[in-house]
């Protein structure tokens, strides 16, 4: 088969797709072969009403050159390159997608596995370490992130490769840990049903924790939070939890994130991640005061019998909000690359 040529100067979109938000960027590659970001665009989710819409919006307000290769992180399992968000109102196809960038060179994938893909790329100032340790810097590493729902991933090397294993692990089972946290199961049960991790670890389980935590205390919530609940808007309940304004707000985020540290820890040994855990999305870095706090840590650590493996492992949270970005652009340029070389679409998260 005939090689093709790689067109000069080749350019990348990249997508971050969320439940509330979409973040798209064009990359444009550079003769050492790094990309350089040439534009950054937000939009609000709910607004369009595909994919599709939200692609065409973005080339629109770019007006700029022709797109050689495109990558999207998308909340949700990738199937024979079909998606369903589950905290999307739209599916996703790359088959719909390649007529309107044309280009054959169109891959969705997890968004949590983006932002593992794009752990490499990401600049220093992007961390914030949580808990020191020793990186392996062959092992696997594993991301966790709240924010509109709860995602994992892991990235791990394999010979001169990285392989991405993208996860649904947010919808695994909440596991209680204390008396407290039983009680709450009980109560998300009674509401959900099937009471999944990302019931707790999501802007929505932060609600619902404060919520438990008024009917427990036998209280109601004063008027300028009322508003907020009615909006499923749990900012306020981070932002007073954080500088410590209203005690319950306080303990609300408190215990939310001694679960997130007791499920990192789960991720931890789960994937044996020596290389090191990251917290990304949108919440751990509104909440880095408190994840900076002796229960995160404890919590993460508190193992039983592995607590000296997780106390080797360092974790950090991710503060760059562009990593799915990063992440997003590389799978797109693999892609590229390996139909390029031999006409065949590679499995786009051996990067």
């Amino acid at each position: 088969m005939q090689t093709r040529t790689i067109p000069k100067p080749i350019h990348v979109l990249a997508a971050d797709i969320g439940g509330t938000k979409a973040l798209f960027a064009l990359f444009s590659q550079e003769e050492n072969g790094r990309l350089r970001l040439l534009r950054r665009q937000r939009y609000a989710t709910c607004e369009a009403s595909s994919l599709g819409q939200l692609t065409e919006r973005f080339l629109n307000d770019c007006d700029g050159p022709a797109v050689h290769a495109a990558g999207y992180g998308f909340p949700g399992p990738i199937v024979a390159g079909r998606a369903t968000g589950v905290n999307l109102p739209w599916p996703a196809e790359e088959a719909l997608l390649r007529p309107l960038l044309q280009t054959d060179a169109v891959v969705l994938v997890n968004d949590l596995a983006a932002a593992a893909a794009g752990l490499p790329h990401l600049p220093p100032s992007g961390l914030t370490e949580l808990k020191d340790g020793v990186a392996d810097p062959q092992g696997p590493q594993a991301v966790i992130a709240a924010g509109t729902g709860l995602g994992m991933a892991v990235a791990a090397a394999a010979e001169d490769r990285r392989v991405v294993l993208p996860s649904e692990g947010g919808h695994r089972d909440f596991a209680p840990r204390n008396e407290f946290e039983q009680a709450l199961s009980t109560h998300l049960r009674q509401r959900y049903g099937h009471v999944s991790i990302e019931r707790v670890l999501s802007g929505a389980g932060l609600i619902d924790l404060y919520r438990f935590l008024l009917q427990q205390r036998q209280a109601s919530a004063p008027p300028w939070l009322a508003d907020c609940l009615a909006r499923n808007d749990a900012g306020p309940i981070g932002r007073r939890g954080v500088d410590g304004s209203d005690p319950l707000c306080r303990e609300a985020v408190d215990r939310f994130v001694a679960v997130y540290g007791a499920e990192a820890g789960n991720l931890a040994l789960q994937y044996a991640a020596t290389g090191g855990v990251f917290l990304a999305g949108g919440i751990a870095p509104q909440l880095l005061p408190r994840l900076t706090t002796p229960q995160f840590v404890q919590a993460f650590t508190a193992k039983g019998r592995l607590q000296a493996f997780l106390e080797r492992i360092p974790v950090y949270c991710v503060v760059d909000a562009d990593l799915p970005l990063y992440g997003a652009a590389h799978c797109a340029r693999a892609r590229l690359r390996a139909a390029n070389r031999a006409g065949d679409r590679l499995p786009s998260l051996l990067l």
